[in-house]
């Protein structure tokens, strides 16, 4: 949560933060790869908040978190056994 999601199929279209996520239809904070969760994105300026489902992006694109390598290089520091 709190993550910026972006469409890398689509040339890396930003489509804002996530605020909520739902797996099971219980709240949680964190997803791992292959889990199928329900995601509550909220865009952070008008041209990510003008992006369309079905329009921009589908069921077909992967979403991705967009993150700095200052924050990659973090993660596998202190996350690694858990990645």
């Amino acid at each position: 949560v709190g993550t910026p999601i972006c469409v890398p199929s689509k040339s890396g279209v930003d489509l804002g933060r996530i605020v909520s996520m739902e797996l099971n239809h219980k709240t949680v904070e964190t997803a791992r790869s292959g889990d199928s969760v329900a995601l509550k994105i909220e865009p952070q300026n008008a041209e990510q908040a003008s992006r369309m489902y079905g329009r921009h992006f589908d069921l077909n694109d992967p979403l991705v978190s967009r993150i700095s390598r200052e924050s990659i290089n973090a993660l596998k520091e202190f996350f690694l056994d858990e990645m």
